[in-house]
């Protein structure tokens, strides 16, 4: 992060286990020491960066999913026009050998 200008830092150290309606939380998980200087420690990087990568998959499906609107529940019978409607598709679809 350094060498983006950036200073490593903790935003909240601790979650709330209590409060269901709370943020969720994501570490990266990065180490301050990553040394890509030899083949070990490379494919170590790698395998770190990618269980990062990962977190901020999940990071992003759980925003995405969250401000998904709610689907409301339909109940009830179509109206009768729309029935109409459906009837003279399915009428023209046998026509048509469909």
């Amino acid at each position: 992060l350094a060498g983006q200008g950036s200073a490593a830092t903790t935003v909240r150290s601790t979650p709330s286990t209590t409060d269901t309606t709370a943020e969720r939380l994501y570490g990266l998980g990065l180490p301050t020491n990553l040394k890509i200087d030899s083949g070990e420690g490379g494919k170590a990087a790698l395998d770190i960066l990618g269980k990062a990568l990962a977190t901020v998959r999940t990071a992003y499906r759980n925003l995405v999913a969250a401000n998904q609107p709610k689907t409301a529940t339909i109940t009830g019978e179509a109206p009768a026009y729309l029935t109409n409607q459906i009837a003279n598709y399915q009428a023209a679809l046998d026509r048509l050998g469909g």
